[in-house]
């Protein structure tokens, strides 16, 4: 068990992932702003016009919220998954990382880590854009919002390298996204209350940290406190060491076998 958690020396790997990206952070800063225009204008403008309010707010303010949570999720699975496999498989940087004291379980969390991070830079372009439109306002609020987000980051950046540190291809990660990455991005109430899910599809969606994270965002952006907010953090820290976890394992047995 040991061997599977993170030492300090975890935060090198995400120096590391960090003065990368410094460099091309202009090039990334386009598509972390394009889909929550694309969400926001097409779903929020367009077919929120025609739709009458959500929970006692326009609609496209409902999904602004929403938007949020699920652009840090896939922010943070990309990371994990394509920009880790070339990483690992193709550039060998995991491998370099190995020659140093660093542990298997330390490049795991770093990339974790990372991968949470650029799921919080993912939020907060997105509230950007959302405050542009006047869909949200600044307050209070953010500091726990981003604090949810980075916990999401590292459940959802956790199972993404888990994934990743078991295929052979790029072209097998299509499959993830595909089975799992959608299926809990439309199920976990980002796009509509889940209170218009069937019962098996709403009893399926309580497993998705998403959900969670989405019920302590939402009322946040609303400037209320979220309803039993201490048992949707416990259940989001506990789905994010699991997380980790997972990720040290996986990478683990793909690295020293």
């Amino acid at each position: 068990m040991r061997a599977l958690l993170p030492t300090w020396r975890a935060v090198r790997v995400w120096q590391r992932n960090f003065d990368t990206y410094r460099h091309v952070w202009r090039g990334n800063l386009l598509g972390h702003l394009a889909d929550p225009l694309f969400y926001l204008a097409v779903l929020g403008f367009g077919l929120g016009s025609r739709m009458e309010p959500v929970q006692g707010v326009p609609y496209v303010a409902f999904l602004a919220s929403g938007v949020i949570a699920g652009a840090a999720m896939s922010s943070a699975c990309f990371e994990t998954s394509y920009a880790s496999f070339l990483r690992m498989r193709t550039q060998g940087t995991f491998d370099a990382m190995l020659a140093t004291p660093l542990q298997v379980a330390d490049i795991a969390g770093g990339e974790v880590l990372w991968a949470a991070t650029k799921g919080l830079v993912s939020a907060l372009a997105t509230f950007t854009v959302a405050w542009a439109f006047d869909l949200l306002e600044g307050g209070w609020w953010l500091l726990p919002a981003c604090a949810v987000v980075l916990v999401q980051g590292l459940f959802f950046g956790g199972v993404a390298l888990s994934v990743t540190a078991r295929v052979r291809s790029l072209d097998a990660l299509n499959h993830f996204y595909a089975l799992f990455i959608m299926p809990v991005l439309f199920l976990s109430g980002v796009f509509f209350p889940l209170d218009a899910l069937p019962t098996p599809l709403r009893w399926a969606a309580e497993l998705s940290p998403l959900t969670h994270a989405v019920r302590l965002i939402r009322p946040l952006a609303a400037g209320a406190t979220p309803a039993a907010w201490p048992a949707e953090a416990a259940l989001l820290l506990a789905a994010a060491a699991a997380g980790v976890l997972a990720a040290a394992a996986a990478l683990r047995r793909a690295m020293l076998r």
